[in-house]
C-alpha cells in the first residue's frame, strides 16, 4: 500500500470535513480564480491556473492600424490581441490637439478586429487621430497619432451657369449685424437689408442709376453709409464708386471712370481706409481683358480725385482686404511671373506707407479666387469658386500655410462674396442660392435663404 496517497487522501477528506460551504467558497473564490489564476490567498494548486488570469496579464497590443478615405468619410481600422472595446479621436490636422477637443466616435460591441467610420468630413483635407482600445479586465492602450486626408469630390466640369433673376453680388455686415446684400434683378439693381435672424429684407435702394447696372463690391464707411463699386451698363462701358445713405438710399457718385479700366467688371474690391478715403483695385488690360496689370488705385472720398499708388504687372486682382492697425492691404489674384509662365492665384500684402510688398502664399488651393476677408485672430479667409464647388481657404498669416474649412458642392462657379460675423461665423454669398453661414470651427454649413425683389 502506498502510504503517501493514503496520508493524502485522509488529509483532504479532513480538510473537507472542517471548511464549511461559506468557508470553502472563500478559499475558493471562482472569479479570483478567472481574474488572477490563484484563490485569496494567491496560492493554488498547480493546474488550476486559469485562462482569464493569464489573459488579464498579457498586455494588449494595437496592429495592422489602417484609414481608408472617401471625400467624406474615412474608415479607421486595426486589430487587437484580445477582446476590446474600440474608438477613435480625431481633428483637422491645422488646428492643435492640446488646444482643440477632439471628436470621438466609439465602437458598441468588443471585438478583436475593430472597424470605425468617420462620416461628414471636410474633402480635400487632412486630419490627426489615434485610436484606443479596452480589454475586459481595464487593461486600455491608445496608438501612436497619424494622418489620413478625405478625397476630392469629384464633379463633372459644368460651364458657367447663366445668371439668373435674382443675383446676389455683394455682402457686408450692418451696424446692428444685419446683412446688406446686393444684386440685381431683371429690372433693376437694389442694396437690400437682411434680417440675420429671419431673413426678412427691406430694400434700401434701387432704381435711378441702378437701373441699368451691377451693384459689386460693397463695404460701410465710419458712418455706417454703403460704398459700393457699380458697373453701368452691364455689357460694358462705365466703372465707378458710389455712396448709398443709409437712412435713406439716396445715391451719391463718388468718381467713375478716369483711371478705372473701361472693361465693365475689371473693377476689383474697395475698402475704406484709416483717412476716410477709398482703395479700388483695378485690373487694366494689356491684350485684352484676360491679361492685365494690377492697379491699386486711392479715391479721395470729398473731392472723387484718383490717385494711383501701386501697379504691378500681369497680377489680375480679385480680392481686396484691409489691416487699419497697420495701414496694410492685402490683394489676392491671378499672377504671371513671366509672359511665358503658367498663371498662379497669389495673395500679397502692401503696405501704404512703405509700399513693401510681401508675397504671402500662392497655388495650392488658390485656384480661382473671388474674395478675401481677415478673421478675428488676423489669419485670411479666401473664397474659392472652381467647378466643383466653392470653398473657404485659410491662409495663415505668418507662414502662408493653407487649409480648406469647409466645401460647398452646392455651389458651382456661382459663389460671389465672403463676410464675417463678429462671432466668427462666416458668410458665403453665392449668386443663385442665397447665403451660407459656416461654422469656423467644423466647417459645418447652414443655408440661409434670402430674397431680393
Amino acid at each position: 500500500m502506498d502510504m503517501k496517497k493514503v496520508l493524502t487522501t485522509l488529509m483532504f477528506a479532513v480538510v473537507l470535513t472542517i471548511l464549511t460551504p461559506q468557508t470553502f467558497a472563500e478559499a475558493f473564490k471562482p472569479m479570483d480564480l478567472l481574474e488572477n489564476g490563484g484563490g485569496k490567498s494567491g496560492n493554488v494548486p498547480r493546474g488550476l491556473e486559469t485562462a482569464g488570469g493569464i489573459q488579464k496579464k498579457i498586455p494588449l497590443e494595437i496592429t495592422n492600424l489602417q484609414a481608408t478615405s472617401t471625400a467624406s468619410t474615412t474608415f479607421i481600422t486595426w486589430n487587437t490581441n484580445k477582446q476590446s472595446s474600440g474608438s477613435v479621436s480625431y481633428w483637422i490636422t491645422a488646428t492643435s490637439s492640446s488646444t482643440t477637443v477632439p471628436t470621438v466616435v466609439s465602437a458598441s460591441t468588443t471585438s478583436t478586429t475593430h472597424e470605425i467610420a468617420l462620416e461628414g468630413l471636410i474633402a480635400s483635407t487632412t486630419y490627426s487621430y489615434f485610436v484606443t482600445s479596452e480589454d475586459l479586465y481595464g487593461n486600455s492602450t491608445s496608438s501612436a497619432e497619424y494622418e489620413f486626408s478625405t478625397g476630392v469630390i469629384t464633379v463633372p466640369p459644368q460651364p458657367p451657369q447663366p445668371i439668373l433673376s435674382p443675383a446676389y453680388f455683394g455682402i457686408t455686415l450692418h451696424s446692428n449685424e444685419d446683412y446688406y446684400v446686393t444684386g440685381f434683378s431683371e429690372i433693376s439693381a437694389a442694396l437690400g437689408v437682411i434680417n440675420s435672424s429671419t431673413g426678412n429684407t427691406e430694400i434700401l435702394a434701387s432704381g435711378g442709376n441702378l437701373d441699368t447696372s451691377i451693384l459689386a463690391d460693397i463695404v460701410s464707411d465710419s458712418n455706417g453709409d454703403i460704398i459700393a463699386n457699380e458697373f453701368l451698363n452691364r455689357n460694358g462701358g462705365t466703372n465707378r464708386i458710389i455712396k448709398i445713405d443709409k437712412d435713406t438710399g439716396t445715391q451719391t457718385t463718388i468718381t467713375e471712370n478716369g483711371l478705372f479700366s473701361s472693361f465693365a467688371g475689371q473693377l476689383g474690391g474697395i475698402e475704406v481706409i484709416n483717412n476716410g478715403n477709398v482703395i479700388a483695385l483695378d485690373c487694366k488690360p494689356v491684350n485684352g481683358p484676360v491679361d492685365c496689370n494690377g492697379n491699386v488705385i486711392e479715391i479721395d472720398i470729398n473731392t472723387g480725385t484718383q490717385t494711383l499708388l501701386y501697379s504691378i504687372q500681369d497680377y489680375s486682382f480679385r480680392g481686396l482686404a484691409y489691416n487699419n492697425a497697420s495701414n496694410t492691404i492685402y490683394v489676392v489674384g491671378r499672377f504671371k511671373s513671366t509672359p511665358e509662365a503658367e498663371t498662379v492665384v497669389r495673395l500679397s500684402s502692401i503696405n501704404l506707407d512703405t509700399g513693401s510688398t510681401t508675397v504671402i502664399t500662392e497655388g495650392g488651393y488658390l485656384t480661382n479666387t473671388r474674395d478675401i476677408i481677415i478673421d478675428e485672430n488676423g489669419d485670411f479667409l479666401v473664397l474659392e469658386a472652381p467647378n466643383t464647388g466653392a470653398s473657404v481657404v485659410k491662409v495663415n498669416r505668418n507662414d502662408g500655410e493653407q487649409s480648406i474649412i469647409s466645401h460647398i458642392p452646392g455651389s458651382i462657379n456661382n459663389a460671389s462674396d465672403i463676410s464675417i460675423e463678429s462671432n466668427g461665423t462666416i458668410l458665403v454669398l453665392d449668386l443663385i442660392e442665397g447665403i451660407y453661414k459656416i461654422n469656423p470651427v467644423n466647417g459645418i454649413q447652414t443655408k440661409f435663404d434670402i430674397e431680393l425683389q
